[in-house]
């Protein structure tokens, strides 16, 4: 049994590296977050006269920004290390998968490194930030420290409402970017303009929900900041330098708040990328119905046999093409003996003219396409079923009409409320016949 790749995995097998440089993040940090209450005993010692504050501030400026340089020289060369060894062990693992996945995974895998390098000490930075500024307005006045903790609160519960959809809209992405390698490939101008406005789409919906998140969030800011500040200047025998200091770390605050569900969406990201990356293929086949599966094995029979016609009630044995000649499904029951209509995929003639297709064939063969239809005697047809899109790995509603020669589909998309009519003919003999 293989080790799961994970950000865990990651943290153990480099634990050495990472820690170093995320001790050095820690200092950093500490050192940023004073900065305002240097400045602000700053202020004070420059109006009593006094410039030893001053000269603390100075020298300690200056060793954050030695500090700073040399954490970055330093985080370039050890992340860099981790993405070559991670890359690595993802092509051994998924040697068997296209080009196109792997290519995709691999870069996937790659934003698992993004996130320990960039977001994960912009985390540290956040939360240090927020512990030093929570302990410093509640020092000046404890109602600053409580409305610093109820706005934290406020946010968390804000991304909670959206995290099922970040997670969706990033599954959709990276389905998508899968495609990217073969599409490309295959050289179609079309195929890829279609690929290229789908991940346009999928962006679009990821940057359009966090958009929301980020003004809901705001909104609590705002509220916390003018609170803070009312609340500040009624403190009793406040002085300038005081305010100036509870201004800036309740804004210091607020900066750093706004990064937790900034955090948090990657998190909603990266769960959906490592479930991703350590699956060997596709899951759309074991999603579906255990009676569609069996019809692999027993359709196969008609291969050798002649189209049924059956009744208009009972399913309807035969081979039918898609409108554009790239495949052939057998239809027929579900199972012996059931009354619902099944169809899987038995042909691939598309293959000969089609190198993506060719490449595809050995999983597109036998793959269940269309299943749980029921017969509708009032409507005539064939009602409450589903059909797979084998591109992209999407299941809609069906129903079908059999008028002699001809299988007529209505596909409904419930997100988008449209539909689309295909027509498939009935066929005995085709090319590249699955064995």
């Amino acid at each position: 049994m293989q080790i799961k790749i994970d950000l865990p995995f990651i943290l153990r097998t480099f634990r050495n590296r990472i820690a170093l440089t995320w001790g050095i993040v820690l200092i950093e940090n500490i050192l940023i977050a004073l900065i305002p209450l240097l400045i602000g005993m700053t202020i004070d010692g420059l109006l009593t006269g006094r410039t030893t504050e001053l000269f603390w501030m100075v020298g300690i400026l200056s060793g954050l920004g030695v500090i700073a340089v040399g954490r970055r020289v330093y985080d370039t060369r050890t992340y860099g290390t981790i993405r070559l060894h991670l890359g690595s062990e993802l092509q051994r693992r998924s040697s068997t998968l296209q080009v196109s996945k792997r290519s995709a995974r691999i870069d996937m895998s790659r934003e698992l490194v993004d996130f320990l390098e960039q977001d994960a000490p912009e985390l540290i930075t956040a939360i240090i930030q927020i512990a030093v500024s929570f302990a410093i307005l509640t020092y000046f006045d404890v109602r600053l420290g409580i409305s610093s903790a109820v706005v934290v609160l406020g946010m968390i519960c804000v991304y909670a409402c959206f995290h099922r959809r970040f997670y969706a809209y990033n599954a959709s992405l990276n389905a998508q970017r899968e495609q990217q390698v073969d599409l490309l490939s295959a050289g179609s101008r079309l195929g890829v303009f279609r690929h290229l406005r789908s991940l346009r789409r999928h962006e679009v919906s990821i940057s359009d929900t966090e958009a929301v998140v980020y003004g809901g969030i705001f909104f609590l800011q705002i509220v916390f900041i003018a609170f803070n500040l009312f609340q500040g200047a009624g403190i009793p025998g406040v002085t300038a330098g005081q305010i100036f200091s509870i201004a800036s770390y309740s804004w210091e605050y607020v900066e750093a708040a706004l990064l937790l569900p900034v955090a948090l969406q990657s998190w909603s990201r990266l769960s959906e990328i490592t479930t991703r990356i350590n699956s060997q293929d596709s899951k759309v086949f074991d999603a579906l119905p255990k009676q569609c599966r069996s019809l692999v094995g027993t359709m196969s029979v008609l291969l050798l046999a002649s189209v049924v016609p059956g009744q208009a009630d009972t399913p309807v044995e035969g081979f039918w093409i898609t409108e554009d000649e790239s495949l052939v499904v057998a239809t027929g029951a579900c199972e012996e003996g059931s009354s619902e209509l099944c169809g899987i995929i038995v042909g691939v003639p598309g293959a000969t003219r089609d190198a993506a297709l060719s490449r595809y064939k050995s999983q597109l063969c036998g793959l269940p396409i269309l299943w749980d239809l029921k017969w509708a005697p009032q409507a005539d047809r064939w009602v409450e079923g589903k059909i797979l899109d084998p591109e992209t790995e999407k299941i809609y509603d069906l129903s079908a009409t059999f008028k002699g020669p001809v299988l007529q589909l209505q596909v409904s998309n419930d997100q988008s409320g449209r539909g689309l009519s295909l027509t498939w003919q009935s066929i005995s003999k085709f090319d590249e016949v699955c064995q």
